[in-house]
């Protein structure tokens, strides 16, 4: 899959690709804190 996609991009846009899942990565870091203080909240 990965490789595909660099292939398919180009190595240009790796930092792109690493940004794009960074963000990823934050949303779902946010996702997970808003699911643990809805239990605390319960």
């Amino acid at each position: 899959m990965h490789k595909r996609v660099n292939r398919f991009m180009g190595s240009h846009q790796l930092t792109h690709i690493s940004f794009d899942v960074a963000l990823r990565r934050v949303r779902a870091m946010k996702n997970q804190l808003q699911h643990v203080f809805m239990l605390k909240l319960a």
